[in-house]
């Protein structure tokens, strides 16, 4: 059977209110603006065709399940370029036929996210391919139907979708290249806050998750030193179980929102995923198979 690389890109989805920088991400909303897509609208009405770029997509299907004990969401977006019908060449002797096509078709491309919901963020994994959906192309499909979906619901103040982008490259080059650093979250057992650490918390708390954030943050338009950045990296290094993640958010050059994680960088950017043969195109159930594996999903 044939196969193919498929390239990964990793960001995390957020909300954000107009007129601030404030984020938020609220698991409810998403899921109800996926189920409004996919139950509410007609086909028409879930594509978002962009004339600029003679580019339309859609979201074909989403699934929610647990596996564990993640909450992840699949989902597959359709996109199509038009406006472009040539003739049909032959791979073997070159002949050529009329295409049947008309300038309102294109040939399909799916596109594949797998989600890990979150308290304060939307993780994804997204197959990265130039014919497929870029993600602003998906951001602005669900912005485009959230402004549609929170008029109807009165939801009042309104936010848009946000991103971050997730570098796998070295932590340390990757907060060098940070032009300003806006917080750190550090992941760290319970016990700090117990008798052995800061004596906060009573051992016999049942009901608290073993694992905790600890988040450090700046004034409005300041930054973390990147010494202290990667200060707290070298923590996850030097307090082995103690300490099993760090998340640190900033700006690039650009201005474009960073997020480093050190969830991500160990991952791989590419895997090799087996095709359907008789069209070429790649098989859904073990690309998200690959995806789900990243994630820390046992087979």
């Amino acid at each position: 059977m044939s196969s193919a690389d498929r390239k990964l890109g990793f960001y995390c989805l957020e909300f954000k209110y107009y007129g601030n920088q404030h984020t938020f991400f609220d698991n409810d909303i998403f899921l109800s603006l996926l189920e409004y897509i996919q139950n509410s609208l007609s086909d028409h009405e879930k594509m978002l065709n962009n004339q600029n770029t003679n580019k339309s997509m859609g979201l074909e299907w989403y699934e929610i399940y647990e596996r564990d004990h993640l909450e992840l969401i699949k989902i597959v977006l359709k996109s199509c370029k038009y406006n472009h019908s040539p003739n049909y060449i032959s791979s073997e002797d070159g002949s050529e036929r009329e295409s049947d096509k008309n300038l309102k078709e294109g040939e399909k491309e799916a596109t594949h996210l797998l989600c890990k919901r979150g308290n304060n963020e939307l993780e994804i994994i997204l197959e990265e391919r130039r014919s497929g959906a870029t993600i602003g192309n998906i951001i602005k499909y669900f912005n485009h139907h959230l402004k549609r979906y929170v008029e109807i619901n009165s939801i009042d103040p309104k936010f848009i979708v946000a991103y971050s982008r997730v570098p796998v490259d070295d932590i340390e080059k990757a907060i060098d290249n940070l032009s300003r650093i806006c917080s750190a979250d550090i992941f760290t057992h319970k016990n700090l806050l117990t008798s052995g650490g800061l004596d906060i918390m009573d051992r016999s708390d049942v009901f608290m998750k073993d694992e905790i954030m600890i988040s450090c943050g700046v004034k409005r338009g300041e930054s973390l030193l990147k010494s202290t950045a990667k200060n707290i990296y070298h923590s996850l290094v030097s307090q082995g179980e103690e300490t099993s993640r760090v998340r640190i958010r900033g700006k690039d050059g650009n201005n474009v929102g960073i997020t480093i994680d050190s969830y991500f960088t160990k991952k791989i950017e590419r895997v090799n995923v087996a095709l359907i043969k008789e069209r070429g195109t790649v098989d859904s159930f073990a690309l998200f198979a690959k995806m789900e594996d990243i994630f820390g999903v046992e087979e």
